[in-house]
């Protein structure tokens, strides 16, 4: 698995194929979510790559997905799903380097409003991604 960005106008193009029924996912307009995306703004990602790919991004599909967030305390990817679970999803050794680029990740997400995306692909060369979701990372309205 890579941390990755991609400029919204070719997200968008990638998100074509979860409407068009060819790739598992979720997608949304992050314009009516009160955010101010151009084509051009970078939004991070998280791009993991699997020889399964298909069966992964099945299983991914049936997870209410909400967000991604690196823990650097255990080194580890977090994924959380519906309203109170969370799944450690990826591991990453625990370097300086490491530390340091899941910070700038967490900053860049940050930057563009807590959106960011999860895609799923064979390789890192894959013209095509099995599942792609569009994640937002924001604060839980106080009760």
């Amino acid at each position: 698995w890579l941390f990755v960005q991609m400029d919204w106008a070719s997200l968008k193009e990638e998100m074509k194929d979860v409407t068009r029924g060819k790739a598992f996912g979720e997608i949304f307009d992050p314009n009516a979510q009160g955010l101010d995306i151009k084509d051009e703004t970078l939004i991070p990602g998280v791009a993991i790559f699997s020889r399964r790919a298909g069966p992964l991004a099945g299983w991914t599909g049936s997870l209410d997905l909400s967000n991604i967030k690196p823990d650097r305390k255990r080194a580890c990817l977090i994924l959380e799903t519906g309203v109170n679970n969370k799944w450690k999803y990826a591991a990453f050794d625990k370097t300086k380097e490491n530390i340091a680029e899941s910070e700038a990740w967490e900053s860049a997400k940050e930057s563009v409003g807590g959106l960011h995306f999860l895609a799923i692909q064979d390789n890192p060369d894959a013209d095509v991604c099995s599942g792609i979701w569009l994640l937002l990372d924001r604060p839980l309205p106080k009760v």
